[in-house]
């Protein structure tokens, strides 16, 4: 489901990439004095803090540290002189080896923070990089750091909250010992939210603020505290304008929203959570899978739902995947599978022409062998049948639909 309104999209400016990528990094004064007037409103909020975190200004080129808590001052042997202003790669792989630096990751990271700017962007998913640092004494370490988009104030941020991987450049770990540290990440995020509603609500009762600005202080963009936010007009868009579709009569919008309390890798929701993204769209066409936030609704023929294409990436080509699960989505790391037709107790039609079904509740881990027959069954066109048009257009409906005869179709 996506908003009525035709897509639109203005680019945003990207900055100077010598700039942020320099190993000896000097802040201009223009951006010296914007630092230091963030670092004062915002950024020393999390002084205090025991999580290992930072706060970027992500509206500032570079995208430079404004806050740093004490339990990363503890880990790197800190002070605030030594991390505030340093870019965002900068603060994460102090003096490491260029070798052991990922500029894929690095790459990542900016690509995050410049989609943070958009206005319309209501939620996105957290994006993890494994970089090598330097503490102040010298020792390398290997940390796991993960990015949030964080509304402070109604002004964007992301916030960097990581964990301690091991010592040195090299640091070999489980998928399990990974997937604990994510969640132990997102347990510390979610400690630090509370930690600044809680300063944001204090700092405005000093100002005399109503109990209303009390609530808006310090919140990540979800569609509850929009609703008590002003209209205003947006800069940027994913073709489509809020006001738009919250004028819509309430039995006019589409009957489910996407799933918005843990998104897949590069996942981004707007509009309400009515139209989802990916982000780097041009790149790579996985980790994207949303499902709904509600149960479909039987009909006469079955189950059925409908979408509309709001805008087609340069480089890809055929059908998206579509379809249905018993499994009900919730907050929790095994949400998502690797591959989407390894999804549990579900009908899948739609990539490659191809329709799959899987009975068993878990997700197939796939590895590196063939999944057998009764653990993915699938379907393929007839021999020497035409394949169906596959050449999306912005504006086309595409719809699934699960009979009770127990047919599929695209």
């Amino acid at each position: 489901p996506s908003s009525p309104s035709p897509p639109h999209q203005t680019p945003i400016p990207t900055p100077n990439p010598r700039r942020a990528m320099a190993p000896h990094f000097t802040v201009s004064l223009p951006q010296a004095a914007h630092v230091s007037s963030s670092r004062a409103h915002t950024g020393c909020l999390l002084d205090g803090m025991d999580e290992i975190a930072l706060m970027v200004d992500i509206r500032n080129r570079g995208f430079p540290v404004i806050g740093v808590s004490a339990g990363y001052r503890a880990l790197m042997g800190v002070n605030f002189d030594d991390v505030l202003g340093l870019s965002i790669e900068q603060a994460l792989v102090r003096d490491a080896p260029t070798v052991a630096i990922s500029q894929a990751a690095n790459k990542d990271l900016h690509n995050f923070c410049k989609m943070c700017r958009n206005s319309e962007l209501e939620e996105i998913s957290p994006t993890q990089v494994v970089q090598p640092t330097t503490r102040k004494d010298g020792s390398k370490i290997t940390v796991l750091s993960m990015l949030w988009f964080l509304a402070v104030q109604r002004k964007p941020y992301a916030m960097i909250v990581q964990e301690l991987l091991g010592e040195g450049l090299i640091v070999r770990t489980t998928p399990a010992r990974r997937e604990e540290l994510v969640e132990s990440c997102r347990y510390s995020y979610i400690r630090i939210r509370r930690k600044l509603n809680m300063k944001a609500y204090v700092s405005n009762s000093s100002l005399g603020g109503t109990s209303s600005e009390h609530s808006n202080g310090i919140s990540s963009i979800s569609p509850t505290s929009l609703r008590h936010v002003p209209k205003r007009e947006h800069v940027t868009a994913w073709g489509h304008r809020r006001e738009d579709v919250l004028n819509e009569p309430q039995g006019q919008l589409p009957e489910f929203a996407f799933f918005r309390d843990r998104l897949q890798d590069h996942c981004m929701l707007s509009n309400d959570g009515y139209t989802v993204c990916r982000r780097e769209m041009d790149e790579l066409h996985s980790g994207c899978l949303v499902f709904s936030d509600r149960p479909v609704r039987p009909g006469p023929v079955g189950l059925r739902f409908a979408l509309r294409v709001e805008h087609i990436a340069a480089f890809f080509y055929g059908l998206p995947l579509l379809g249905f699960t018993r499994r009900k989505p919730e907050d929790n790391g095994k949400l998502y599978p690797e591959v989407g037709m390894c999804l549990g107790s579900s009908v899948l039609i739609g990539t490659g022409y191809k329709a799959y079904a899987r009975e068993q509740h878990d997700h197939l881990k796939l590895g590196f062998k063939k999944p057998l027959e009764y653990e993915i069954r699938a379907w393929s066109l007839p021999e020497g049948a035409p394949p169906p048009c596959d050449e999306l257009q912005v504006g086309d409906v595409i719809g699934c639909q699960y009979t009770t005869s127990g047919r599929m179709q695209f």
